[in-house]
């Protein structure tokens, strides 16, 4: 069967604006932003400002241990060394005892991850940066910044990514938010550009093109089987260099930023109404850790299924019938290919790895319908006719 789901990715508009970092700024207020070619780059250019905020010899940043590999790369990058915590249990938040525990002179940054659009207990974290003085990174990179969130947000430091199967995706671009004006300072200064030639310009449509074309279903699964693609598999890529966003990510941000604003999101919705039919012990609805007074738009529907063989076959199930279904991050950082020599020599975190060999995320992308979601639900059926309900 070729038809396939993505599990992530909403189309890319191609309607293109003023092609100024200041007018997308503007979507962010309160907040300053400076754009860089990667949430990645993003990312690391926080570390460093952190860096420089509290100078030591060998800086390390703490950032939890169930994440993407990305914040390693970000680390590494601007020369701190990744020091991992583990979750709280059942959850993608931060162990908050232990990052107080690994806290030491060399501490400069906490990274604190809105996993897929459930907020962090960033108070918690607040406080905890403020006592002891090190830079609180917010990475919101699965997560776009909303008007109301400005009561919510306490990072330092806000980093979104639009980088492919993001909320608002440009397939690449990041941006630092951030209030105080002296955090700023700290950042690396790199000069946007203002525009592009005709032939970038093209070569970019036709890469958007490409890629609204891969997200439909039967394209889409073809493609997966192409294995040099690596289509949706988690690998950890060291960032080479810090860039500033091309002129074709600025120029089409505000828009982009301003549809998926506008747009609906029907199918977590019909998600978690399905899912409270259920009410099945063995499935935890993750989206109900969200602390928001409004529901987020979730990236993606993460749920824990918390009986491995059951988690197997709606996987399986439902990878047959073409859903979207996936297993986000395989496993813990230190098992991650490539990441196993630099952090394999610390501690085991053993929550990471229960919440690594228990989450599965359904997709909430435009292209989900009502008949996917009743498909989501005959299997879930089908497999869990033997389990007791709540």
């Amino acid at each position: 069967m070729w038809y396939r789901l993505p599990p992530v990715g909403n189309r890319i508009s191609l309607a293109c604006g003023n092609g100024s970092e200041r007018n997308v700024e503007l979507l962010f207020s309160p907040y300053r932003l400076r754009l860089y070619q990667s949430g990645t780059a993003a990312l690391a250019s926080a570390v460093t400002a952190a860096m420089a905020r509290r100078p030591t010899t060998s800086p390390e940043v703490l950032l939890p241990a169930y994440a993407c590999p990305d914040l390693v790369s970000a680390a590494l990058y601007a020369g701190a060394k990744p020091v991992l915590v583990d979750l709280t249990a059942n959850t993608p938040w931060l162990d908050q005892t232990q990052v107080l525990e690994k806290i030491n002179e060399r501490t400069v940054a906490v990274m604190a991850v809105n996993f897929l659009g459930i907020d962090e207990r960033m108070s918690g974290l607040r406080a905890i940066a403020d006592r002891t003085g090190i830079t609180l990174i917010e990475d919101s990179a699965q997560c776009l910044y909303e008007p109301e969130d400005d009561l919510r947000l306490r990072g330092d430091f806000i980093v979104q990514s639009f980088g492919r199967g993001k909320p608002v995706s440009l397939l690449g671009g990041g941006a630092v938010l951030w209030r105080d004006p002296t955090l700023g300072l700290g950042l690396p200064h790199v000069e946007a550009v203002e525009s592009s030639s005709r032939i970038s310009g093209t070569v970019n449509r036709l890469k958007i093109m490409l890629y609204n074309t891969l997200l439909t279903p039967h394209i889409y699964g073809l493609v997966e089987r192409v294995p040099y693609l690596h289509i949706g598999e988690t690998r950890f890529k060291p960032l080479e260099k810090i860039l500033p966003a091309s002129a074709e990510v600025i120029s089409g941000l505000r828009a982009n930023i301003v549809h998926f604003r506008r747009n609906q999101n029907n199918a977590q919705q019909w998600i978690r109404a399905m899912l409270d039919r259920l009410c099945l012990k063995e499935i935890v609805d993750l989206t109900r850790l969200s602390t928001r007074p409004v529901e987020p738009r979730f990236l993606r529907y993460p749920i824990l299924v918390t009986d491995s063989a059951l988690r197997e076959r709606l996987y399986t199930g439902m990878q047959s019938a073409g859903l979207g279904v996936s297993r986000m991050y395989p496993s813990a950082l230190p098992e991650i290919s490539g990441l196993t020599d630099i952090l394999g020599s610390q501690a085991r975190f053993p929550q990471a790895k229960i919440f690594a060999e228990s989450i599965l995320t359904l997709p909430t992308h435009q292209g989900v319908s009502r008949r996917h979601v009743a498909a989501m639900e005959k299997i879930i059926l089908s497999h869990c006719a033997a389990h007791t309900a709540c």
